[in-house]
């Protein structure tokens, strides 16, 4: 054991994140998109997942994410209403958890297992907001995100009529 050991402790101590847990960069330009706004929303995700664990309805880790991010002096729309386009009319919306900064839409999940429609359902409230970067935040027995990017240049939202 020896060398090892020391390290086992610390290790033990760190949170599990998911796979997905290095800076979002940008397809287009390389660039990392809005580092300084997840790292802050994250750190909110993981505040609330500490206090509240596992267990509640996705309408409480919501307004209880609403409530850290305002106290992180954040702009937060909860249940944004994001319209859907084709051909310049309006055909339908959906209502993202919680738009912040109104740029970053952050999906929050709850229950054991994430829904795997859960990601294409965050790409599709990315286009019809034109934004690339999006959070998907899971309440589970363990606290996980993903960033997911969408390209902008990928079925980019039409201009609605004047």
């Amino acid at each position: 054991m020896g060398e090892n050991s020391e390290e086992r402790p610390s290790a033990r101590r760190t949170r599990h994140i998911s796979a997905e847990t290095r800076a979002p960069i940008s397809r287009s330009s390389g660039v990392l998109v809005d580092r300084e706004l997840t790292y802050s929303v994250i750190g909110c995700f993981f505040r609330v997942h500490g206090r509240l664990r596992d267990g509640y309805l996705e309408a409480v880790y919501v307004e209880a994410m609403r409530r850290e991010l305002l106290r992180a002096g954040l702009e937060v729309q909860k249940e944004a209403v994001l319209d859907v386009w084709d051909r310049g009319e309006r055909v339908g919306h959906y209502r993202a958890d919680l738009l912040i900064e109104g740029r970053l839409i952050v999906e929050v999940k709850a229950g054991a297992i994430l829904p795997s429609s859960a990601r294409r359902q965050l790409i599709n409230y990315l286009r019809c907001l034109d934004q690339e970067l999006g959070l998907l935040v899971h309440f589970g027995p363990t606290a996980r995100f993903h960033r997911v990017i969408h390209s902008r240049n990928e079925g980019r939202r039409p201009e609605p009529p004047r």
